[in-house]
C-alpha cells in the first residue's frame, strides 16, 4: 500500500527519481529471489506438510542453489545499476530473503501462521515506511534506502530463525533439483 502512495507522488517531500529508482529495484530484486530459491519453498511445503517429522536441509541449500544464484544474479545487476553497494545489497538480501521464504514455508507446514506473517509483514511494509520516514527528514538517499532494505531482510530472517531453531526431532531430508518448477517459478514472475 505505502509502494503505491509513494508511487502515486502524493507525498512531495519524497524525491521522485529516488521514488522510480526504488520502485525499479524492489521488483529487480523479487526477480532475483524468485531465480535463486528454485521454487524450494513449495517444495519444503509440500514435503514438511505431508510429514511434519522431516525438514528441508538448509545449509547445502544455501551453498549449492542461494548463494551462487544470487551472486550470479547479482553479477547481472552490474549491468542494470551502477556497480557498487546496490551489488551487495543485491546479493545478500536475495540470500536473506530465499532463506527467510524457505523458512517460513516450514514454519507454515507446521501451521505457525502468526511468526510467518508477522515477519513477512516486517519486510516490504516495514522496508516503505522507513523509505518514507528517511524522505520527511531529508535522509533519503540510494545508500540509506539499500541500508533499510538490507536491514528489512535481515530483521525477517531473524524474526524467524528463533521459531524454526525451536522445533526439533526431525530428520533433515534433501531436495531433489527441480529445474522445471524453478523455470515456472520465474514465469510466475514474469
Amino acid at each position: 500500500m505505502l509502494a503505491i502512495v509513494i508511487g502515486s507522488k502524493r507525498l512531495t517531500f519524497v524525491d521522485d527519481e529516488l521514488v522510480r529508482w526504488v520502485l525499479l529495484f524492489v521488483p529487480w530484486q523479487v526477480l532475483g529471489l524468485c531465480i535463486s530459491k528454485f521454487g524450494t519453498d513449495q517444495l519444503s511445503f509440500a514435503m514438511v506438510s505431508g510429514d511434519t517429522s522431516t525438514r528441508v536441509q538448509l545449509l547445502p541449500l544455501l551453498s549449492a542453489r542461494f548463494v551462487p544464484a544470487a551472486a550470479v544474479f547479482s553479477a547481472v545487476s552490474l549491468f542494470v545499476y551502477d556497480p557498487g553497494f546496490v551489488v551487495v545489497v543485491t546479493f545478500l538480501s536475495i540470500v536473506m530473503d530465499a532463506t527467510s521464504v524457505l523458512i517460513a514455508s516450514d514454519l507454515n507446514a507446521r501451521k505457525r501462521f502468526k511468526i510467518v506473517a508477522m515477519a513477512n509483514l516486517v519486510k516490504h511494509a516495514l522496508f516503505f515506511l522507513i523509505f518514507v520516514v528517511l524522505s520527511w527528514f531529508g535522509l533519503a538517499s540510494k545508500f540509506s534506502v539499500l541500508l533499510a532494505f538490507l536491514s528489512t531482510s535481515a530483521f525477517r530472517l531473524l524474526a524467524l530463525l528463533p521459531t524454526y531453531l525451536s522445533i526439533h526431532g526431525v530428520d533433515y531430508v534433501g531436495i531433489p533439483n527441480q529445474v522445471l518448477l524453478a523455470v515456472q517459478q520465474v514465469q510466475n514472475y514474469l
